[in-house]
């Protein structure tokens, strides 16, 4: 489509993207900054790893829970890598300890009606949901059903804020608000952190 646009000009591109992502937001110079949930450690070493899910492990994923819960394959897939993650803590770290996973959502058709964002619009347009796992009461492991339920209630509830706001600027203070939560969280001593990429095909950013 690009190629095509430099060619022939845009206004012979047909199903043109749309430009109006950020037509409802405040303009930038109204906006706070957003903090970011990553640390600003220059030191720190990324690794990073690729799992792969076939049907067959995906099918084994969903017999270990309720059929109300199997609608989502990320979610399933999510599941066993941050259990595996408080795993590697509890080892690391002699103990059982609590952990939050982050990731990101897609917006788009989960907004009241009174902010007309089109399908084809460009931009990232996401809300970042927190997923807490607790230590409420000694324990030795970590059950799988259990973090698939807090993955789901996460992002229903999330899903349930997006509809919420009236205009961009309850929008632009909603996402502010889940960043500057989820930083807070991910700052406290004792709490694993963990950034998953997200469930709508963008990368973290």
């Amino acid at each position: 489509m690009e190629c095509t646009s430099c060619k022939l000009g845009f206004d012979k591109v047909e199903n043109k993207p749309s430009f109006n992502l950020g037509f409802p937001l405040p303009p930038r110079e109204a906006m706070i900054e957003i903090k970011h949930v990553f640390p600003n450690r220059p030191e720190l070493k990324i690794a990073s790893t690729t799992f792969a899910f076939d049907n067959l492990s995906i099918s084994n994923l969903r017999s270990m829970l309720d059929k109300e819960d199997c609608n989502s394959r990320v979610k399933l897939v999510a599941t066993p890598i941050w259990k595996a993650l408080n795993r590697m803590a509890e080892t690391k770290h002699g103990k059982l300890r609590p952990s939050v996973m982050t990731l990101l959502i897609n917006m788009r058709g989960r907004t009241t009606k009174a902010l007309t964002i089109s399908e084809d619009s460009c931009g990232n347009f996401t809300k970042l949901v927190m997923v807490k796992f607790k230590l409420e009461k000694k324990r030795n492991k970590v059950e799988f059903h259990e973090l698939v339920s807090l993955i789901f209630d996460a992002i229903a509830n999330v899903v349930k804020d997006c509809a919420k706001p009236q205009n961009g600027d309850e929008i632009f203070l909603m996402v502010d608000r889940a960043w500057s939560e989820a930083t807070e969280e991910c700052n406290r001593e004792e709490v694993e952190s963990y950034f998953f990429t997200s469930t709508s095909g963008y990368h973290f950013i």
